[in-house]
């Protein structure tokens, strides 16, 4: 059974994690709510969910490295039945025998 899993942080990668440490301390003290699905994203979903209603078929375009934590899950539930195609995006940067198991 394949699960996402998350990679290994570095030291320079833990400074960083301190910095965003800070920064999400500064932030949640000033009373700010800060939206992470901006009104872009939103109006893109709704156009995706209108255009599926008339789609035979989705291509999907997953990362080759991290193939099922790439999946989006709303567009999962939008897809339902249709027939689709996944893509394996980045290929070139995953080993021969990954690329074979895919």
């Amino acid at each position: 059974s394949e699960r996402c899993t998350k990679r290994e942080t570095s030291t320079s990668s833990s400074r960083g994690a301190q910095r965003a440490a800070m920064a999400r301390r500064f932030f949640e003290s000033s009373g700010l709510n800060i939206n992470w699905f901006p009104g872009h994203m939103a109006s893109a979903a709704r156009k995706i969910e209108q255009r599926l209603k008339v789609a035979d078929m989705v291509i999907e375009v997953r990362d080759a490295r991290v193939p099922l934590c790439s999946k989006c899950g709303r567009l999962e539930d939008l897809i339902q039945n249709k027939r689709r195609i996944i893509v394996m995006n980045k290929s070139d940067l995953i080993g021969p025998a990954d690329t074979e198991r895919w």
